[in-house]
């Protein structure tokens, strides 16, 4: 999966793809 076209609602969600755990990419925060 791309990190960077994930857009999850709760960051716990986030946080749950691995790829994701390094940083930010254009997934939204909120």
């Amino acid at each position: 999966w791309k990190c960077c076209d994930v857009h999850v609602k709760e960051f716990d969600e986030f946080m749950e793809i691995p790829p994701c755990t390094k940083g930010w990419h254009n997934a939204d925060a909120v």
